[in-house]
C-alpha cells in the first residue's frame, strides 16, 4: 500500500462516520449539553457569590414554550441557555443565589429534567453548596 491509497481510506472512513453522525438524534447531545452548562453556572455563581458579589444570579423562566435561565450579572441578562422543545424543567424555585460561605441560600435545592424516558436531576446540597448530577433515573 502505499501512502496515498492509506489517506484516501482515512478520508473515506471520516465521510462515512461524519455521515452517519448526521443521521442521530441530537436532542439528547443538547439536553445533556444544557444540563452541564447549568451545573458549570450554579458553580460560577457560587463562586462569584463567595467573594462577597450578590448581583450574581441565574434565573430560571420560559421562552416560545422552551425551558431555561438566564444568568444576570449587575442587573444585566449575561447569558441566556434554553432546553429544546418537549423537554421540561423542573424547580421548586425561581433564582439561584448562595450566601458568602457557599451555601444555597433556601437551603438545598433539586432541579429535575425530563426527556422521553430519562430523567437527570440536579441536586444543590443544603449547607455546603456542592452541585451533585444523577443521570440515567428513569420515572
Amino acid at each position: 500500500m502505499t501512502y496515498i491509497e492509506v489517506i484516501i481510506g482515512i478520508t473515506l472512513l471520516a465521510l462515512v462516520g461524519t455521515i452517519s453522525f448526521a443521521k442521530f438524534n441530537l436532542s439528547n447531545y443538547r439536553v445533556n449539553s444544557f444540563i452541564k452548562q447549568m451545573t458549570s453556572d450554579i458553580r460560577y455563581v457560587r463562586q462569584i457569590n463567595k467573594i462577597g458579589n450578590e448581583r450574581v444570579y441565574m434565573v430560571f423562566t420560559q421562552q416560545d414554550n422552551c425551558r431555561g435561565y438566564i444568568l444576570v450579572e449587575s442587573g444585566e441578562k449575561v447569558k441566556s441557555v434554553f432546553l429544546p422543545k418537549n423537554v421540561e424543567l423542573e424547580c421548586p424555585i425561581s433564582k439561584i443565589l448562595f450566601n458568602s460561605k457557599g451555601g444555597f441560600y433556601m437551603g438545598g435545592t433539586t432541579i429535575s429534567i425530563i426527556n422521553k424516558n430519562s430523567y437527570t436531576e440536579v441536586t444543590i446540597v443544603p449547607t455546603s453548596g456542592r452541585i451533585l448530577i444523577k443521570e440515567g433515573i428513569y420515572k
